[in-house]
């Protein structure tokens, strides 16, 4: 009778690499084995390697996402990845049902998804048809001081911290950070 509601289109469930390859050199990049950010979330090293063969679970991709700075663009800003499947489910105006037939997913499926359960599988076949253009975002870059983000760029050896050497190290004559436009010199320093 349900069927009979909803339609399913055909649609191109190819679930992408392009996640769990940009989870690899994500994990790689921050200079971590698999055995490392294992240890580092408190699972077995087991656990990793199958979420870089995409059977691991998402709550394994979720607890590494931090240590790996790892976000994903293209589903929205809300704070965990459960949200950004629902919103992005509701803002195309798609019911739980629609999604688990666009996906070739059960109800249950999508639903455990979206409270952050589940397989990576399952995960990439949703994501392939909610939001087919995600990808990982780019680590947002530190900056010091109060200056605007547009001014990330940026970079200077902030006042409070040279006291600091001076006091421990006495005189710099090198500042480690400096830039032409910092307000900052060494001869301001007060060492």
């Amino acid at each position: 009778m349900l069927s009979s509601i909803v339609t399913c289109p055909e649609s191109d469930t190819t679930e992408g690499q392009i996640l769990v390859t940009e989870l690899r050199e994500a994990r790689r990049a921050v200079g971590l084995s698999q055995r490392a950010l294992a240890e580092r979330i408190g699972v077995d090293s087991q656990a990793i390697k199958r979420l870089e063969r995409r059977v691991g679970s998402v709550a394994t991709l979720i607890a590494v996402k931090r240590p790996l700075n790892f976000r994903l663009n293209g589903l929205g800003a809300e704070q965990t990845l459960g949200d950004q499947l629902r919103n992005r489910r509701m803002k195309r105006g798609w019911s739980l049902v629609q999604a688990a037939c666009r996906s070739r997913l059960s109800r249950a499926t999508v639903s455990n998804l979206e409270q952050g359960r589940g397989s990576v599988a399952s995960l990439l076949r949703l994501l392939a048809v909610l939001a087919p253009k995600a990808k990982q975002r780019a680590p947002e870059r530190a900056y010091w001081g109060q200056g605007d983000k547009e001014d990330r760029d940026s970079r200077f050896t902030p006042p409070e911290f040279m006291e600091a050497i001076c006091q421990a190290f006495g005189e710099v004559d090198l500042d480690p950070v400096p830039t032409p436009s910092a307000r900052l010199s060494l001869a301001d320093a007060s060492c």
